[in-house]
């Protein structure tokens, strides 16, 4: 624990009240702390007919409590949609702004107040953080403040200005929502030891804890410390990764133009590389070919065994195609038990249904599946297209009706489109 520094206290009756709530030991240094905070915000102007509010020499600004807390979480939604990944994109948008914010504001204040040592930087953060209106600190008795690896600190914000506008509303979150506080906070402490630290709200009174329970450690001891917070979490936690939001992002892509299950491509994905790809062709003159292959007795598969017998299958299909195709030719799972596959430069007709018997022994192979062998097949629909004078559409439309012919012809066999 930090040792008290050299300190002649005050009259009790002259104390003003502490802005945190803090260890018994820690509150001589915070009382300072606190002392330095009230100078830097004496020194205020408000001159609103030019559009200027400085504090300690700085110009500020105000911000609404709703547009960081609640809103601009809502505008995210609008752009990338609802779902999980959208979600971390935003917090970890927050995160970084935040997180960023705090460093940079930290440095201000320690220049502007002549501070160096880390305890004195770190001390007079908390009560920055009451003044500019983030919430309330209490820190715990078994937090570690020290300038090294060891560096631990657990406290709760009381008020903070995100879970009350939270609460406020009828919607619940879907993770804790104290972002912007975690992240300002752990910018500061950053800043104020030297050392890379993250911060992780593992209660929330937003999602029906009793406060906003946070602990701050350096990013690759932050899950040890939290495996021993579990209080009445039911959610997974938001680790963040400091400007980790092209990570989501690029993840959000992939999920957007890619089969979730395989990983081929998915049917939008595909219709607009196949039309880029025929463009192509048509300007060099050259061939495409496309099979369109349909699984048989993949639903039996399903009715015996389950959905996730299925999807076992559905993946290793999907696997098989790829193995088997050069970086030029495009597979994609149309949807369903449903593939497809575009080639650049088959050759000859002879040589695309060589290709899709290949494909159709590779997925005969049984798949092993919780020690069972599970076994389909696939009829396979092949056009080919010598000059690319026909639309994609077209030729789609031609594989497809060959794979129905291979069907209907006795299935687990290719059939080449004539017309």
């Amino acid at each position: 624990m930090v040792a008290a520094k050299q300190w002649q206290p005050q009259p009790a009756d002259m104390r003003e009240p502490l802005a945190v709530t803090v260890p018994s030991q820690m509150e001589e240094i915070f009382r300072v702390a606190q002392q330095k905070v009230d100078r830097y915000f004496s020194d205020h102007q408000a001159s609103s007919e030019n559009g200027v509010l400085r504090l300690g020499g700085n110009r500020h600004i105000l911000l609404r409590a709703d547009v960081l807390a609640f809103e601009f979480s809502q505008t995210i939604r609008s752009v990338y949609g609802d779902s999980p990944q959208t979600n971390e994109i935003f917090l970890s948008m927050m995160f970084d702004l935040a997180h960023a914010a705090g460093v940079a504001d930290a440095r201000k204040f320690n220049e502007t107040m002549h501070l160096t040592d880390p305890i004195d930087k770190l001390s007079v953060g908390p009560v920055y953080f009451a003044y500019t209106g983030f919430a309330r600190v209490v820190i715990h008795e078994h937090s570690r403040p020290v300038a090294n690896d060891d560096f631990v600190l657990f406290y709760r914000h009381e008020n903070s200005f995100e879970d009350e506008t939270w609460r406020s509303r009828d919607t619940l979150p879907e993770s804790p929502v104290c972002i912007v506080s975690a992240g300002y906070s752990s910018g500061w402490c950053s800043e104020s030891f030297n050392v890379p630290l993250i911060a992780v709200e593992y209660e929330c009174g937003a999602m029906g804890n009793a406060g906003c329970e946070f602990v701050m450690a350096p990013p690759h001891r932050i899950e040890a410390y939290l495996s021993a917070c579990a209080g009445k979490r039911h959610w997974p936690l938001y680790l963040p990764k400091f400007f980790g939001r092209q990570e989501h992002e690029e993840r959000l892509r992939r999920l957007a133009y890619h089969d979730y299950l395989t990983g081929l491509t998915n049917r939008t994905m595909f219709m607009e590389l196949a039309e880029h790809t025929m463009r192509i062709a048509r300007r060099q003159n050259a061939a495409l070919g496309l099979l369109f292959l349909d699984l048989d007795g993949f639903k039996a598969v399903n009715d015996q065994y389950g959905h996730a017998a299925g999807d076992k299958v559905l993946s290793t299909v999907g696997t098989r195609i790829l193995e088997r195709l050069r970086h030029s030719d495009i597979a994609c799972r149309m949807g369903g038990d449903e593939f497809a596959v575009l080639l650049s430069e088959p050759g000859s007709t002879a040589r695309l249904e060589q290709i899709a018997r290949e494909l159709i022994e590779a997925i005969n192979e049984p798949v092993e599946y919780n020690g069972i062998s599970l076994h389909v097949g696939a009829s396979v629909g092949a056009a080919f297209c010598p000059r690319t004078e026909l639309t994609f559409a077209t030729l789609l439309e031609r594989a497809d009706s060959a794979m129905y012919e291979a069907k209907r012809e006795g299935k687990n066999r290719v059939r080449l489109h004539l017309g």
